[in-house]
């Protein structure tokens, strides 16, 4: 039983931080295309 808690909560933690990783990148992509725009 705890073994289960235990692997739900690790797939849970490795989805937030998946879905951090690739709010980020998805941050830093757009900014730097905003600033390529505005240069350019």
């Amino acid at each position: 039983m705890t073994f289960n808690i235990f692997d739900g909560s690790t797939v849970w933690n490795r989805s937030v931080m998946l879905g951090y990783i690739l709010a980020s990148s998805a941050s830093v992509v757009g900014l730097a295309l905003a600033v390529h725009s505005g240069v350019a």
